[in-house]
């Protein structure tokens, strides 16, 4: 995996913006841009720990930002959340010679649903997660332990749209990805340990409106494409310890 931030991955291809919508859509209360072009929407982030395959990685966060914005409801009180799920640990592992205490985790499966209000009986956007290129998982992991038994951890992902009364605002195939067809959204985390057995941090998601092409497959392969490691400072400490 490569070593380069996340951000400056992102940066670099371009879809880093905080502009406010000069043209925008507005389901079930969430406005959105429709410009032609990348668009990013940001916010909170917690997960749960996994340190043994076959665990399932799960979370949620709130939705606090669109292209920089916060004015993005259009009634007092509303909020857009999204949950995450069914993203199977299946190995971890810490090569011996490793000398910046790094770490790759490899998951199968996965979703990331979007919500108004919390009304799970009405998702808002609902997708599941796409395979990165030149593997069998959907989600590959780096984390950084830092000189400590905690682990930090960044990762990124693609994600396709299945359903939602939103989905016409991301259904738009901007990324490839590696099952060899197009992928909706590129979705990035960013965690820290916060206390027993959980992680929390930012995320953000960006999409491209109405795209004129596709990002390159080398453009993808620079970001590694995984989208959660979360609490592996216990497997760290596991091999520390012997």
């Amino acid at each position: 995996m490569k070593t380069k931030s996340v951000a400056s991955l992102i940066a670099g291809t371009g879809l880093l913006i905080a502009t406010a919508p000069a043209f925008a859509v507005t389901i079930d209360g969430v406005t959105f841009p429709t410009t032609s072009g990348p668009h990013t929407f940001a916010g909170t982030i917690t997960e749960n720990t996994v340190t043994t395959p076959g665990q399932e990685l799960t979370g949620d966060g709130l939705i606090t930002t669109v292209d920089g914005s916060t004015d993005f409801c259009s009634t007092s009180g509303c909020q857009l959340t999204y949950e995450f799920g069914g993203f199977n640990l299946e190995e971890i592992t810490f090569p011996e010679d490793a000398d910046d205490n790094t770490g790759n985790a490899r998951f199968s499966g996965g979703y990331v649903n979007f919500y108004v209000n919390g009304d799970r009986e009405n998702p808002w956007l609902t997708t599941e997660a796409d395979i990165e290129r030149g593997s069998e998982y959907t989600l590959e992991g780096f984390l950084t332990n830092g000189g400590t038994d905690q682990a930090q951890n960044t990762a990124v992902g693609l994600l396709s749209v299945t359903g939602g009364s939103a989905a016409s605002i991301f259904d738009n195939d901007s990324y490839e990805n590696g099952a060899g067809g197009l992928s909706d959204l590129l979705f990035n985390t960013s965690l820290s340990p916060s206390g027993d057995m959980e992680f929390t941090g930012s995320a953000d998601a960006h999409y491209v409106s109405s795209p004129s092409e596709v990002p390159e497959p080398s453009d993808l392969s620079l970001l590694g494409l995984g989208l959660a490691l979360i609490g592996f400072g216990a497997a760290y400490r596991r091999r520390q310890n012997g």
